[in-house]
């Protein structure tokens, strides 16, 4: 029988001690999830979001959809938490209210996709979200604005589909404030109001499906302290590096892993 891949149930991304005299060892597989996750908590403290938009492309080769959603939907979470540490004054909950009360349904919906459908069709579905999102930044076309306060709950759903299919459900959100005309203070603090319980939900969402395997757990562990670092790191080179250049850069490489992403799935 040849061996598990990456991220399979029976080859787990880090070994445990199972006793508290035996050592303790990091796998490459988990030594560059690690590396993964704390670039993305760097990315998403300079920007407000994008801790999934950065390690789902990456950590979905590697690790593999079902083990990668999970992981990367407890890292977005403490992305956050650690976020709201420094600019909780901000926030502002109302502007996020339609988008999250659509979320919820687009939750289940993305639960039942992902344990019915085939993977290559999810992976795909997600490669083709990240290659928008970023062309979209990149080319930054002259759309009409959305007046209708109604719009929110159509990109809400599509978000909490996006979320719990593979955690990428900040572009749903970030498309619907740039056509709404959202002033970047307005961008920052909705942000940040709709992903704490979005993210709350996609977590409760994973555990209820029981998607919170024994190798999720352990992964997600290791990565804490990297990512609490990736944030303060993030948000250090953010006062220093042009925002305008910045923006360039990560979205021309995003735009590269959503086509990666898509040739992974075919």
């Amino acid at each position: 029988m040849p061996p598990a891949g990456p991220g399979s149930r029976n080859n787990p991304p880090a070994r445990l001690p199972s006793s508290p005299g035996q050592s303790c060892t990091i796998s490459p597989e988990l030594a560059l999830t690690l590396l993964v996750l704390g670039v993305a908590g760097a990315v998403h403290a300079g920007f407000g979001f994008g801790t999934a938009m950065v390690a789902m492309p990456l950590l979905v080769p590697l690790l593999g959809l079902k083990l990668a959603t999970p992981v990367v939907g407890l890292a977005a979470l403490t992305s956050v938490c650690t976020i709201l540490l420094f600019e909780w004054r901000g926030l502002n909950f109302a502007a996020a209210r339609k988008l999250l009360l659509a979320s919820v349904p687009g939750v289940l919906c993305g639960l039942l996709l992902l344990h019915v459908a085939p993977s290559e069709v999810l992976l795909a579905g997600l490669g083709v979200i990240v290659f928008a999102y970023s062309s979209f930044n990149l080319l930054r076309p002259q759309v009409p604005h959305l007046h209708s306060p109604r719009w929110a709950y159509l990109f809400g759903f599509v978000s909490g589909i996006c979320g719990a299919v593979g955690n990428v459900n900040g572009p749903a959100v970030a498309i619907y404030g740039a056509l709404a005309g959202w002033s970047p203070q307005q961008f920052r603090a909705t942000l940040q109001a709709y992903f704490l319980p979005s993210a709350l939900i996609i977590c409760a969402a994973h555990a209820g499906s029981g998607l919170w395997r024994r190798e999720v757990l352990v992964t997600y562990g290791w990565s804490v302290p990297v990512l609490v670092a990736g944030v303060v790191l993030g948000r250090t080179l953010a006062r220093r590096i042009p925002l305008q250049r910045f923006e360039r850069w990560l979205y021309g490489v995003l735009a590269v892993l959503g086509i990666l992403l898509l040739v992974q799935a075919i």
